[in-house]
């Protein structure tokens, strides 16, 4: 029982995830945020309306409101662009997109926070300091000829908790499997 036996545990109930999202998940629509007028992050909006980023809205997580974004869509290519608080001089920024229900990928200029596509299967591209013309660039490139899921403003809640359950479903399992796994070596 090794390697194999923690990637079966770590598998286990993949495909078994219910359309419906997680209360403890769920997000909300500020009718604002306080960093949202901040000159840096009304620049880089402004930079994303200009590729041709359509402006969705400002949300944060019910549990934990202090998890914020400004959501964009480009309905063009079919990606989406979240805008987080800015750290000093840096807004940290995520362009990603959906291959299929299970897969994706994210581009970000933030060395740490948590992108869509965290979880296995999935692909985050992190160029620290990135302006957004090089974020989109590299997504353009990285998505060339490959089909994508459809983007819209409608869908962007439940296509976001989706990803969000996926990730935290995986980091809890791979919690579980390494505490199996260091009980397993303790009994040993």
């Amino acid at each position: 029982m090794g390697l194999g036996w923690i990637m079966n545990k770590v598998r286990s109930g993949w495909g078994d995830e219910s359309e419906q999202a997680d209360p403890a998940l769920a997000i909300e629509q500020p009718p604002s945020l306080p960093w949202e007028d901040h000159a840096i992050v009304a620049a880089t909006r402004a930079a994303m309306r200009s590729l041709g980023f359509q402006d969705i809205g400002a949300f944060r997580l019910a549990r934990d409101p202090k998890i914020q974004l400004l959501a964009a869509y480009f309905p063009q290519a079919h990606f989406y662009a979240m805008t987080y608080p800015p750290a000093s001089e840096l807004v940290p920024v995520e362009l990603c997109c959906q291959f299929d229900e299970m897969s994706g990928i994210s581009v970000t200029n933030s060395e740490s926070q948590p992108t869509w596509h965290e979880s296995p299967g999935n692909t985050t591209v992190r160029m620290a300091q990135a302006n957004l013309d090089l974020l989109f660039s590299a997504l353009l490139e990285r998505t060339s000829g490959q089909d994508r899921l459809p983007t819209s403003s409608e869908t962007f809640v439940s296509d976001f908790q989706r990803a969000l359950t996926r990730r935290v479903e995986w980091e809890r399992r791979k919690e579980l499997a390494l505490k199996t796994l260091a009980e397993r070596k303790a009994a040993a």
